[in-house]
């Protein structure tokens, strides 16, 4: 509004301006909410036509009104062959105008990089989605005796930290007879769960020290800001990020040298994975990602076209939309504190309380009559 004011004098309203605001984005993301959803069946179309291999997969209610959707990229499924078979899954919500919920699965390259395996879109997070969701990745990635599936659990104490990392059985039964004895009613429900899914000392398949779903939070905050896009802009950002990826590591990694290996008569590759190799390496980016041409030149069958997708069947509620999460039971917030005057609540950008001069300045300056503030969070005493 301020700007509006100073470039061209004219006053607009709140409401005015914000209208504006929207108007601009839809030009920039594809058009509207239910535009998008409506362009949502011609993009896919496009997409495996430029993208040979791909899998796509569209689910609709009553009302064609959408319902599922789930997308593995040619590039991710052969890729993955020369990947660790450990698949971190987790899911997001969305922050559009018909919400719903963003399910990945994603993996390690052998450079420690996100490799991004499927990617899926439901209505909600709840049995039923993510049932859906893993029939998919198992239709498309198969299954392999070697495979483990890591998903994010609530918040865990830290014996059962220190128990389900344990790597021989020795140090487990040490560490689990310390966790029973704090929380007693776990014993029987993990025994239950079985020792096999949990700990890594029990594991049949080897998990590569990989124990928790932290590459899924990097992830998570690199599609923060266009979870708030129609989807199908949504899921084109998607596409432009692994095809950025794909093409940014094509090129092999520096070598690096194991300085304790040189003085043995072993060699570097001797001692390592496969999965390790420069060749895995290469063959996990070999295919690429190919972009969509405009919408102007897309060549869609009448059929498809014609389809009238209907939007997720969400009430839409007035308002901006929350963008951060909320928190849960018992979770303590975080708050700032000030490294000007040490108290909490604001920063020292903002500060503005009065600080006490140091006492060698106080001598030379006996009028002054600062007051000086006591640390008030029980941590800053």
């Amino acid at each position: 509004m301020d700007d509006m004011k100073q470039k061209f004098g004219v006053d607009i309203s709140y409401s005015v301006a914000w209208r504006g605001r929207e108007c601009a984005y839809d030009n920039l993301r594809l058009g509207t909410p239910e535009q998008s959803y409506k362009l949502l069946p011609g993009y896919l179309h496009m997409l495996m036509d430029t993208n040979p291999g791909s899998v796509v997969n569209l689910e609709v209610s009553d009302g064609n009104k959408f319902l599922y959707l789930f997308i593995p990229f040619a590039a991710s499924i052969h890729g993955f062959s020369y990947c660790r078979p450990v698949i971190s899954i987790d899911a997001t919500h969305l922050k559009g105008n018909y919400r719903g919920v963003l399910f990945t699965a994603v993996c390690h390259d052998a450079n420690q990089h996100i490799f991004p395996l499927a990617f899926g879109v439901g209505d909600s997070e709840n049995d039923a989605s993510w049932t859906w969701f893993l029939r998919k990745v198992k239709s498309v990635f198969g299954v392999n005796p070697t495979l483990v599936i890591v998903s994010k659990t609530k918040e865990l104490e830290q014996h059962y930290i220190r128990t389900a990392k344990a790597y021989n059985i020795q140090d487990f039964h040490v560490l689990f007879y310390t966790l029973c004895s704090a929380v007693p009613r776990v014993k029987e429900y993990l025994e239950a769960v079985g020792l096999d899914r949990w700990t890594r000392s029990h594991a049949p398949s080897r998990r590569y020290n990989i124990m928790t779903t932290n590459i899924f939070e990097s992830l998570n905050a690199v599609l923060v800001k266009v979870r708030e896009f129609p989807i199908t802009a949504f899921v084109n950002e998607i596409r432009l990020l692994c095809q950025k990826w794909f093409h940014e590591r094509h090129q092999l990694p520096c070598d690096h040298v194991l300085a304790v290996v040189r003085k043995t008569p072993y060699q570097a590759y001797d001692l390592c994975s496969l999965y390790y190799t420069r060749e895995f390496w290469h063959e996990t980016y070999r295919c690429v990602i190919s972009p969509i041409p405009h919408i102007s030149s897309w060549s869609i069958p009448q059929q498809i076209f014609h389809f009238d997708l209907q939007p997720l069947d969400v009430r839409i509620v007035a308002g901006r939309r929350r963008k951060q999460r909320v928190p849960s039971i018992g979770e303590e917030l975080s708050t700032p504190k000030c490294s000007r005057c040490k108290e909490r609540g604001h920063n020292r950008a903002t500060c503005q309380n009065p600080i006490a001069l140091h006492p060698a300045d106080q001598a030379e300056c006996p009028g002054s009559t600062l007051p000086t503030h006591q640390p008030t969070h029980p941590s800053d005493q």
